[in-house]
């Protein structure tokens, strides 16, 4: 009677990351003119939205590639995802934040932080579902040490994003860039 449902699970799962994904773009401010500062205000809103949405997007597809062989969900899973949604479900608003104090120390450690607490859950996840599984695969071990990477760089953006913060997006584009390259590379070659 309280089994726990694949179906439920999942639902939940894509509703958070389609809100997130959703109010994100909310945080972008209409210009009220079209003068210089205005125009580059904008530009730098929609860059660090899209850096936020490349974040949230690729916790989602590795999200969804971690659960998809997984026919039954136990509680301590669900919670433990409960835990990464609830992480990622900040993102926006430190997303909102870093748009209107891009330089400052504390909101930029703010998302480094988010981003750490988020990769520290995932990480979990995926050693939580490897450990259980009966059958691993080359595919699988390198999610997970690829999980371990966006940890570890994850920490690297807290220590940066400390001494100079205006670097932090440089940081957390090339981690993007380089962990989707590298899913790319494990799934064709």
């Amino acid at each position: 009677m309280f089994k726990n449902s694949k179906s439920r699970f999942d639902g939940i799962s894509d509703g958070i990351f389609a809100v997130v994904l959703t109010i994100m773009v909310l945080n972008i401010k209409v210009p009220q003119s079209v003068s210089d500062s205005s125009i580059h205000q904008l530009i730098r809103e929609i860059l660090i939205y899209l850096t936020s949405v490349g974040v949230v997007s690729q916790y989602w597809f590795f999200h969804q590639e971690m659960f998809n062989a997984i026919k039954n969900i136990k509680s301590h899973l669900m919670i433990l995802n409960m835990c990464f949604l609830t992480t990622v479900s900040l993102i926006p608003f430190a997303t909102a934040w870093l748009n209107d104090n891009l330089f400052s120390r504390i909101t930029v450690i703010t998302f480094a932080l988010v981003l750490t607490v988020a990769n520290f859950f995932q990480y979990l996840m995926f050693r939580l579902i490897l450990n259980n599984c009966s059958k691993t695969n080359k595919h699988d071990l390198e999610e997970k040490r690829s999980a371990l990477i966006m940890l570890i760089s994850s920490f690297i953006y807290l220590i940066v994003g400390g001494i100079f913060p205006p670097i932090l997006l440089v940081l957390v584009v090339l981690s993007l860039f380089i962990r989707s390259s590298v899913a790319y590379i494990i799934r064709h070659f």
